[in-house]
């Protein structure tokens, strides 16, 4: 990669906070805050990532709100809280939220989500670094990681 690509390259940090259980992320600071959020199922040792979202208002208002029949017993499902930082110092925007939710799905394929499995809507320059509790998130994604066709 070259000086100038990697000028153009937006990178964002995301601080995942979890495994919480539906009743406990009640009780977490953090959930009153937004960002970019992931519901999994645990299931004796193992896990599986079905859903990714994100949200405008806090975590709690929009885990209420999706108010989803989960074919899965409420115990099993964890959700993870990621807060999203620019280390660039830009604002905090719905736009840049989406291209991060579809680069996480792209990435990811969780079982629930429906958009963003095929390609990624959004820039083709962004480079996200997870931190923390980040579950079965990677590390590090980024567009340049993909295959373009």
């Amino acid at each position: 990669m070259s000086k100038n690509e990697l000028r153009f390259l937006e990178t964002v940090h995301i601080k995942w906070y979890g495994l919480y259980s539906i009743n406990d992320l009640y009780n977490r600071e953090e959930a009153s805050k937004k960002g970019i959020f992931t519901i999994s199922r645990v299931d004796a040792k193992n896990e599986t990532l079905l859903y990714i979202g994100k949200t405008k208002r806090s975590f709690i208002q929009k885990i209420r709100e999706l108010n989803k029949e989960w074919p899965f017993d409420e115990s099993e499902l964890k959700i993870t809280l990621g807060i999203i930082e620019f280390p660039s110092g830009e604002s905090y925007s719905e736009k840049k939220v989406k291209e991060i939710k579809s680069l996480l799905i792209l990435r990811h394929t969780p079982l629930e989500n429906k958009t963003s499995l095929l390609y990624h809507r959004g820039k083709f320059n962004l480079k996200i670094i997870n931190k923390g509790r980040r579950g079965l998130i990677v590390k590090k994604l980024s567009t340049k990681d993909l295959i373009w066709t």
